[in-house]
């Protein structure tokens, strides 16, 4: 017996009114409910959530589903962080940070 993790979705869905977000709990895993925002986060199974984002937009008290980008969105930011490292260190900004700190201490 094999064990096998399943690949889950983040479901983002809009409420006209949090009363009745009990009823969510059919569809997946409530994670968070926003009462001031009205919405919800639900997690479920990749290969059922078309199939629930149908049956939710149905319910009377939905305003609207959407399905994450959240699994889309690359989580590597050593590019970036080399880049914003170049960026300031070629900045003609960081050249003169020196001689603006040296003059603060100079005038007391």
């Amino acid at each position: 017996m094999t064990f096998s993790v399943a690949e889950r979705v983040e479901l983002i869905v809009h409420l006209y009114s949090t009363k009745k977000v009990n009823t969510l709990k059919r569809y997946g895993i409530v994670y968070y409910v926003s009462s001031k925002m009205k919405y919800a986060i639900l997690y479920n199974d990749a290969n059922k959530a078309k199939r629930v984002k149908n049956q939710l937009e149905k319910l009377h008290f939905v305003r609207s589903v959407e399905i994450s980008p959240i699994a889309k969105l690359s989580t590597d930011f050593s590019e970036v962080l080399e880049n914003l490292r170049n960026e300031t260190e070629d900045s003609p900004d960081n050249q003169w940070r020196f001689f603006r700190h040296a003059s603060t201490f100079m005038e007391e």
